[in-house]
C-alpha cells in the first residue's frame, strides 16, 4: 500500500463486541492504548480507548468502543455502533457458548453498520491447555468460521488468538484492520 496523505491522522471508530466475561474489558484496558471511561455508564458498560497504528504505509488512530454485552445495554448499544468502520468480535476459547454466540453479535453488527472489516478474536488462549476438548474452542474452528464469513460476504476478516496476559497478535490484527479500513476509505 502506498502512503496516502488522506488517511494520515484519520481516526476510525471500531467496536469491540462479544458476550459478557470473554475478556473484552481487560484487552481494552491493557492493550488498546489510552483508556477513557464513558462516564454516563458504569465500568461494565460502554467504554472506549484510543489506539494509534503507525507504519511507513499507515498512520491512523482507532477509537475502540467496548459495547457492553449486558442485557441492560441492549437499548443503548445501537447508538454506539454509528459510524463504526470495523470490529473486533471477541469470544473466550475456554467458553464454547461464547463462540456459538458470535453469529448473534455479527448479525447485530451488520444490522447497525453494514459489512465492515473485522477480526475474530479467540481470547484466553493461554487457558486452553489442560482443558477437555468439550470445554474449549479449537483454533481450527475459529479459522473455519472466518473463512465462511469471507466466502459468503467478501469481507476482510481474520482469526487471531490472544491472551489477556500477553496481548499476543493484537498489533498484527490492528495493522490488518487499519489496512482493510483504508482500502475501503480509498474507494469512496
Amino acid at each position: 500500500m502506498k502512503k496516502n496523505q488522506k488517511n494520515e491522522g484519520e481516526v476510525y471508530k471500531i467496536v469491540l463486541i462479544g458476550d459478557e466475561d470473554v475478556g473484552k474489558e481487560i484487552l481494552r484496558k491493557n492493550y488498546f492504548g489510552y483508556n477513557q471511561d464513558f462516564t454516563a455508564f458504569d465500568d461494565k458498560g460502554l467504554t472506549f480507548a484510543i489506539k494509534r497504528v503507525e507504519t511507513e504505509e499507515v498512520k491512523v488512530a482507532f477509537q475502540i468502543w467496548d459495547l457492553g454485552s449486558k442485557e441492560e445495554f441492549d437499548s443503548a448499544r445501537p447508538y454506539f455502533y454509528r459510524e463504526s468502520k470495523g470490529a473486533f468480535l471477541v469470544f473466550d476459547v475456554t467458553n464454547p457458548s461464547s463462540f456459538q454466540n458470535l453469529p448473534k453479535w455479527l448479525e447485530e453488527l451488520w444490522k447497525r453498520v453494514g459489512r465492515v472489516p473485522m477480526i475474530i478474536c479467540g481470547n484466553r488462549a493461554n487457558l486452553r491447555e489442560g482443558k477437555e476438548s468439550k470445554e474449549i474452542v479449537r483454533k481450527e474452528l475459529g479459522k473455519e468460521y472466518c473463512r465462511r464469513i469471507k466466502e459468503k460476504t467478501g469481507i476482510d476478516v481474520i482469526y487471531i488468538e490472544t491472551s489477556e496476559e500477553s496481548g499476543e497478535n493484537l498489533e498484527e490484527a490492528f495493522l490488518f484492520l487499519a489496512e482493510a479500513i483504508i482500502r475501503i476509505a480509498d474507494k469512496v
